[in-house]
């Protein structure tokens, strides 16, 4: 799978994801392979993506659960169910996945 910084994404199936309009979901994405990059199979807590998909947004926490619930959803149904995990902790990209960076970010299925 490939994702550009900008948001457009090509699953290993071939098909194509745009999230260019779609700003949280792309923070989201991003911060995910940022956080798979620096430390691969540790979740990031829904907090921290709450602030990555709204950054500085005023919201209650059951707001937030739900955004980000919402935005997870709509990911997997997007195509990346099979590359995201969830634990105890938060969430993640599966371990198999592997994340190269060469000027945008590029996800490749090992």
């Amino acid at each position: 799978m490939l994702v550009d910084d900008d948001g457009a994404m090509v699953t290993p199936g071939g098909q194509r994801i745009d999230l260019r309009r779609r700003l949280a979901l792309r923070r989201i994405v991003l911060a995910l392979v940022e956080h798979h990059l620096n430390v691969p199979g540790e979740a990031l807590s829904p907090t921290a993506l709450i602030e990555a998909g709204w950054p500085g947004e005023r919201m209650t926490a059951a707001s937030g659960r739900n955004r980000l619930h919402v935005a997870l959803a709509t990911l997997r149904a997007l195509g990346l169910r099979p590359w995201l995990h969830r634990c105890a902790r938060g969430y993640s990209f599966v371990t198999e996945l592997c994340i190269a960076r060469d000027g945008s970010v590029a996800l490749r299925v090992a």
